[in-house]
């Protein structure tokens, strides 16, 4: 392993184990969808535009 990558302890507080799962918030979760509907309806770049 390339001595530039982090190791993975199982101490770590950053690592998931299999039985964890990410948790979103309701504003990411909210920000995410507005995202995809952007992407879907071809929005997405108009709003990086502006």
């Amino acid at each position: 392993m390339p001595s530039s990558l982090p190791s993975a302890k199982s101490g770590d507080r950053g690592v998931l184990t299999k039985k964890q799962q990410m948790r979103w918030t309701r504003r990411g979760a909210h920000l995410l969808l507005q995202t995809r509907v952007q992407v879907l309806n071809g929005d997405l770049r108009k709003t990086f535009c502006r």
